[in-house]
């Protein structure tokens, strides 16, 4: 009695057949993506990064902070983060402000997780989806951070706003 092997030579044809086809779909879709960039259709998006740091003093419960954005450009935030850190005994509360034709919206941020120390805690948190934010006539900035700590105003906890996103024209 012989044992034939498990291996036929059609199996081996029919794999390279697949994969030849497989790897001729990469090299169309290379060539129509690269096509796709021509004078006729716009640049892609600016990519756009900025933060900021709010830090209460010693006495003071709340500290804000802003970023300008540059004239004519609207702001896509794609990831509003913020992280820092305060007084175990003390709670945070975490607001981004945005401006879009001429009105005021508040994101306020949720605790994502928090590292506990004897003394200190670690915070962070993040905004889920898109945000969007124009330039203003406001002093601080156009997108601004506001921290407000209690129920007592001891030590310097400090919080960094970190957005990322892209620029595009305002029409």
């Amino acid at each position: 009695m012989t044992m034939r092997p498990n291996r036929s030579p059609l199996r081996a044809a029919t794999l390279t057949a697949v994969a030849a086809f497989l790897f001729s779909f990469a090299h169309v879709s290379t060539a129509a993506a690269q096509a796709r960039f021509t004078t006729e259709t716009p640049a892609p998006p600016t990519r756009y990064v900025t933060s900021c740091t709010a830090q209460p003093q010693v006495g003071v419960s709340s500290a804000t902070c802003g970023v300008t954005l540059p004239a004519g450009k609207r702001f896509i935030i794609e990831s509003a983060t913020v992280g820092g850190r305060h007084l175990s005994s003390q709670y945070v509360s975490v607001v981004i402000h945005t401006r879009v034709a001429g009105v005021t919206f508040k994101h306020y941020v949720p605790a994502g997780f928090q590292i506990l120390s004897a003394t200190s805690t670690y915070w962070s948190g993040a905004l889920a989806g898109r945000i969007f934010a124009e330039p203003s006539d406001v002093q601080l900035g156009d997108i601004t951070l506001n921290v407000v700590r209690g129920p007592e105003s001891s030590g310097t906890p400090w919080f960094v706003m970190t957005l990322t996103g892209y620029l595009e024209d305002i029409e």
